[in-house]
């Protein structure tokens, strides 16, 4: 006989089915209750429920956009490959082009911020190249360079160097002071610091803390040595320091020979012994020496410009007109050509719409406070039959010659020069 497995015994199953029902029922209409009163909710302010839901969804994107961005970084920028840029910068700096150092190194300095030689030598340049401050945009590029040297590492004295040294060709003297100070004060051995701290003290009027430290820079060159960078700069200030403190002209050019022989390239110390020969009435040595160095440096306008003066002051027009053509094909808003250039204009060939022209540039566009710039530029408006144009120049002119003077201009050429346009002269 098989014996039947009994059914599982339940004694309260339908007891149980009837309260799950009724739970069921319960929750149901508790949610249905829920939505409804939401949506009577949303139907009286639909504008702060969706400014809500909105601020929700970007809180939730957000969330989600850091977690992607903990989980898969991106890639890192990779670095620039400048080695040619570098290497040509190099090959420039041994050659001596200083505009190819210029763009060169420059372009170099995007694959390495942080350099801090690569930094200074850029600035540096730019002071040198900048025709003794009068290009004020090379100045400020260096200011800004100088300025990067500083930020890739404060505690290197070359960013305060480059600085000091941009804003003293730029006669901020007093500016200058303190960087150089900053620099000397990181590295009190430092020759190079010294021999700009140097200058400077020359230029506020302390010619004594000047010649103290330009021995010290003398002695620490004989003693260590130094790169031909730095000899350079040490003799060249001390050549300035020989002329304007002393007025040793003799012992100056043998400084600034010295200062040339190490560095040929530099254009601005072969123009510091033109002008040296010039004050020691030696004009033939001072156009030989220029025209020499031009032969290397053909577009270089400070040359261009000091032998263009050269041959005026020993009265060689025709050349002089030359060379400040020239000098205006490299940069036509260069004053040292311009200025001039009006003048010869008026003066040999009596152009005087050109002459006119050219001095409207100098005065008006590129600051000249030269009186006789002022005072041709009236002149010329007065051959032209514009004497009322001519009146506010003369008067310029009469005010800056009281103040500054000037070799091309004597009292009784104003009287002339009023008279004409029947003006009547400044009272003092």
């Amino acid at each position: 006989m098989q014996l039947r497995v009994p059914k599982k015994y339940l004694p309260n199953s339908k007891r149980r089915s009837k309260n799950l029902l009724q739970r069921r029922s319960f929750w149901l209409f508790l949610g249905t209750l829920v939505v409804v009163g939401l949506g009577y909710v949303v139907m009286q302010d639909p504008a702060t429920f969706q400014a809500g839901a909105s601020n929700f969804a970007a809180n939730v994107s957000n969330e989600i956009g850091t977690l992607r961005a903990d989980a898969f970084p991106d890639e890192p920028t990779p670095t620039l490959d400048v080695r040619n840029d570098v290497v040509a910068c190099e090959n420039a700096y041994l050659v001596g082009d200083l505009e190819d150092v210029i763009a060169y190194c420059s372009a170099a300095l995007r694959g390495r911020p942080n350099d801090v030689e690569l930094h200074f030598r850029v600035a540096y340049t730019l002071v040198i190249t900048s025709s003794f401050g009068e290009n004020q945009a090379r100045i400020d590029s260096a200011i800004e360079i100088a300025k990067e040297t500083i930020t890739a590492n404060p505690e290197s004295p070359l960013g305060w160097i480059a600085l000091a040294m941009a804003l003293d060709w730029n006669l901020k003297h007093s500016l200058a002071l303190p960087y150089a100070q900053r620099a000397l004060e990181i590295d009190p051995n430092n020759i190079m610091a010294k021999a700009t701290l140097a200058n400077i003290y020359r230029n506020v009027g302390r010619p004594e803390l000047a010649k103290s430290l330009l021995d010290e820079a003398l002695t620490d060159i004989s003693n260590r040595g130094a790169d031909n960078e730095t000899r350079a700069q040490v003799w060249r200030n001390y050549g300035r320091y020989l002329i304007s403190v002393e007025a040793n002209y003799e012992q100056a050019l043998e400084a600034y020979q010295t200062a040339r022989q190490i560095m040929p390239s530099h254009s601005y110390i072969t123009i510091e012994i033109a002008r040296t020969y010039n004050a020691l009435g030696q004009p033939q040595q001072q156009i030989e020496l220029l025209e020499n160095a031009l032969l290397t440096a053909p577009r270089d306008v400070a040359l261009l410009s000091t032998l263009a003066l050269a041959y005026f002051s020993v009265g060689d027009t025709t050349q002089a007109l030359d060379l400040y053509s020239r000098c205006l094909d490299v940069n036509p808003r260069y004053l040292a050509c311009v200025s001039p250039m009006g003048w010869l204009q008026y003066q040999v060939n009596n152009d005087y719409e050109e002459s006119r022209d050219l001095l409207r540039l100098a005065t008006e566009e590129l600051g000249s406070v030269d009186p006789y710039d002022w005072y041709l530029l009236g002149r010329s408006y007065t051959q032209l039959g514009q004497c009322q144009l001519a009146e506010e120049p003369l008067r310029r002119s009469y005010e800056l010659f009281l103040e500054f003077d000037s070799p091309y201009i004597a009292p009784e050429n104003y009287q002339t020069a009023f008279a004409a346009c029947n003006l009547s002269m400044p009272i003092n």
